[in-house]
């Protein structure tokens, strides 16, 4: 695959790329350390887990075994169903996952240097050739924007120039490397089983809202008899005070 047949490839694949620290490179330690490095199988597991694809202790078991029988795992069947789980659950995407084989090509190399943001880093696979195990390794660029090669299983880095001479020395003549869709978004609902995370709290019970309406008051008005009553009583009581001194006068 040729510089335009890569960049071919990216517009509709997108390289998968993992954040990487200076804590991370500084606290790192290989999984099986009974294991003399030359003679260690495990490149693969110790990839994955540098990158949480899985977790320590039954990383340390998958390499204690595969360097016990001597044996490697195979890249492509190991990664992209990890690599399908986290995208899952970190994004809820559902995307087409491929592993691309390209022969080592230095305008190629450039480019995918480029593509790698700083503090960032991709996984390759290193090829030597037909029936001869490869090699998992890790390329990233530092905050710096210094590209560098991280061998896990090693625990080596290869700086800048180092690069190409580790590749040459090792007889590396192809690398893989993973790339996911950038097309075909999955649905939430088909995912949130698997996805949404459990409420620390149980929900409490919606409230029912009861409308109350308050009794209706009357009013208070005197009766319209009650008036005339009253005036009846004043008349009479004037009328009778004005007899009264009639007689008087008389």
């Amino acid at each position: 695959m040729n510089l335009q047949q890569f960049r071919n490839l990216k517009k509709d694949y997108v390289i998968s790329k993992w954040k990487i620290t200076d804590e991370q490179l500084s606290k790192w330690s290989r999984l099986d350390k009974e294991c003399p490095k030359d003679k260690a199988t495990d490149c693969v597991i110790n990839v994955a887990h540098f990158f949480d694809l899985i977790d320590r202790s039954p990383a340390e078991k998958k390499a204690r075994k595969l360097n016990e029988l001597q044996t490697g795992t195979e890249f492509a069947k190991f990664y992209v169903p990890a690599m399908q789980l986290q995208i899952l659950k970190n994004e809820r995407a559902l995307t087409n996952h491929i592993v691309n084989v390209f022969e080592f090509n230095k305008d190629i190399i450039d480019e995918l240097i480029e593509d790698i943001e700083p503090k960032h880093a991709i996984i390759l696979d290193l090829l030597r050739g037909p029936g001869i195990l490869g090699h998992a390794a890790i390329l990233a660029v530092l905050a710096n924007g210094e590209p560098i090669l991280i061998d896990p299983q090693q625990e080596l880095f290869y700086r800048g120039a180092q690069i190409d001479q580790y590749i040459r020395d090792n007889g590396f003549v192809k690398f893989e490397i993973y790339l996911r869709s950038k097309r075909g978004k999955r649905p939430l609902k088909e995912t949130e089983t698997q996805v949404k995370k459990k409420s620390k709290s149980p929900l409490s019970p919606k409230r029912r809202r009861i409308q109350v309406t308050p009794p209706k008051i009357e009013p208070t008005v005197s009766s319209p008899t009650e008036l005339p009553k009253e005036k009846t009583r004043k008349r009479k009581a004037k009328s009778n005070k004005k007899a009264k001194s009639n007689k008087r006068a008389k």
